[in-house]
């Protein structure tokens, strides 16, 4: 009963406690009118003291929640930001690739034109016969044999 005092002195959980048990067993008729003017004053204090409560964490509820939001969106945009400058970073390096491929394509053509032993792996040569050795031609050698690399074996080029 002691811990019950000193709740019901801070308006705490007691006094909702006592309030319900004086309207669950007060005798209706039996009672002053007063009596009953007091406890009805009271619930209404209680219900308005509870509103204004549940009005208090819904508010801070929400700010947490919003705050939670508002961090998980800022961790988020950091990270597409990370994301963002490491794809600009890849598609410059790609685009380094490529040139640089391309620029390897042409030089290795250019070499097989000159050396005119590059059939094996241009893209026009044709197998003439595999006895007693592997001999190549071009397929375009009539109009005069313009070497193309043929790109990766088994890949999407073959």
């Amino acid at each position: 009963m002691d811990q019950r005092k000193g709740q019901a002195a801070g308006g705490g959980l007691v006094m909702y406690e006592e309030l319900v048990y004086k309207l669950r067993h007060c005798n209706l008729y039996g009672e002053e009118p007063l009596h009953w003017v007091r406890i009805i004053c009271d619930a209404a204090e209680a219900i308005e003291k509870l509103e204004a409560k549940n009005k208090e964490l819904e508010s801070k509820m929400h700010d947490s929640f919003t705050e939670h939001l508002l961090n998980q969106i800022s961790r988020k945009e950091k990270q597409i930001d990370k994301l963002k400058v490491e794809k600009s970073k890849l598609e410059k390096e790609l685009e380094l690739v490529k040139a640089e491929m391309g620029e390897a394509v042409r030089d290795m053509e250019a070499i097989m034109w000159v050396s005119g032993e590059g059939c094996q792996i241009c893209k026009h040569c044709i197998e003439i016969h595999k006895e007693p050795y592997v001999q190549y031609a071009c397929k375009i050698e009539s109009r005069g044999c313009d070497p193309k690399w043929r790109g990766v074996q088994g890949g999407k080029d073959d």
